[in-house]
């Protein structure tokens, strides 16, 4: 069953469609809300050392899903040898997607260690607000 889930998912003519609010966007939103609290309550109770180890360890995988979002995904939408239509969402034009590099730098870099505050604010409130109410991504 999750075999034909699968094939019908990535072998379809027509993406899956989500539409603001409905079955498939508050799955998506308490999937993802509820698996942050889950691994938030999880490494509460942890020594320093693991809370480090798995702040590196998401920040490490931020960015690594930044950067092979470049080659993976298609830079241009239509046919290139025309012109073709750039897909501006692989620019940093997000909130979301301008956090991805600044994480990594305050994670691993002393001097940006200052922005650890603003940033897991902005990292928290403004994607929560995005899984919320997705306005123009959907």
């Amino acid at each position: 069953m999750l075999r034909d889930f699968f094939i019908w998912l990535f072998d379809n003519d027509k993406p899956l469609d989500i539409e603001v609010f409905s079955f498939w966007h508050i799955l998506y939103a308490v999937v993802i809300i509820g698996l942050t609290i889950t691994l938030g309550i999880f490494i509460s109770r942890k020594s320093d050392k693991v809370k480090d180890t798995v702040m590196r360890l998401i920040a490490c995988s931020i960015a690594v899903i930044y950067i092979a979002d470049f080659f993976i995904q298609p830079l241009m939408h239509g046919d290139s040898s025309v012109g073709g239509d750039m897909n501006i969402d692989k620019l940093p034009f997000h909130i979301c997607t301008v956090l991805c590099p600044i994480i990594a730098f305050a994670q691993f870099n002393k001097r940006f260690a200052f922005m650890k505050e603003p940033i897991a604010f902005l990292a928290i409130v403004a994607p929560l607000m995005y899984i919320t109410y997705p306005n123009g991504a959907l």
